[in-house]
């Protein structure tokens, strides 16, 4: 009985520095996998982005295995940097690249322009306020019109409006 309970002991304090080895271990793999999360959202933010792009055309509809196809041949790019955060950024420059080319050849030519501008805004989207987006796609500034001094070289009504609308949604521009 007392070898048992010994023999019992000695298993359980192998168990026991098997699971604070494992649980080491665990913690290391979570910090290495964690310096992958930055591209991984980029990634996400690009699948999005083109899931969100049968708002311009029904046509424009992407799989995400197409996606993870360019995804997993930019992880595949060999790099020769050493530091993680150059590798980081190749790997996201790749991707981008990869992207921006693949979807750019599948569109119409007169949506090119907007997938740029489209692509530009969900990469950097603080660059844009929500009211300079909806002045350039068109969409809802009527509720929204700030009555403006109309400059004496806008010379038709339908002018002044338009500039109207510009200074509404560009008040930095209508300045310079």
């Amino acid at each position: 009985l007392i070898l048992s309970l010994e023999e019992t002991k000695l298993k359980s304090m192998t168990i026991e520095n098997a699971l604070t080895e494992s649980k080491r271990l665990q913690e290391s793999l979570d910090k290495q996998r964690n310096v992958f999360q930055p591209f991984a959202e980029k990634g996400s933010v690009l699948f999005f982005m083109l899931d969100d792009l049968k708002v311009i055309n029904n046509m424009y509809q992407f799989s995400l295995a197409m996606f993870q196809r360019l995804f997993n041949s930019a992880l595949e790019t060999d790099s020769p940097s050493v530091s993680v955060t150059s590798r980081l950024a190749m790997l996201s420059s790749k991707l981008l690249h990869s992207v921006y080319g693949y979807i750019n050849r599948s569109l119409f030519k007169h949506d090119r322009l907007v997938f740029g501008m489209h692509m530009a805004r969900f990469i950097q989207p603080d660059m844009f306020p929500e009211i300079e987006w909806d002045f350039f796609l068109g969409r809802g500034l009527s509720d929204s019109l700030e009555k403006a001094e109309i400059p004496k070289w806008v010379e038709s009504r339908e002018l002044s409006l338009q500039y109207t609308l510009l200074t509404s949604a560009l008040p930095k521009m209508a300045q310079t």
